[in-house]
């Protein structure tokens, strides 16, 4: 499943920063989070007032759109 790394900022609207693949039932699956949020937070720190959010492709903000 896709996983990705979002800031959010106060108004609600989210911004992509990364995306992660994760396999199910993969015990590697926490250190693969643990790593692409740790590049995320060097890569894109995050802007004032913004957060780090997470999500999967269920996920209403999750971009379907092609990334390079």
């Amino acid at each position: 499943m896709l996983w990705q790394i979002h800031h959010q900022f106060s108004d609600g609207h989210t911004k992509f920063v990364s995306q992660i693949e994760l396999l199910k039932n993969d015990d590697r699956n926490k250190e693969i989070i643990h790593k692409a949020v740790e590049e995320a937070w060097d890569k894109y720190p995050l802007p004032e007032g913004a957060v780090f959010v997470i999500g999967n492709e269920e996920w209403e903000h999750f971009s379907w759109v092609p990334v390079s």
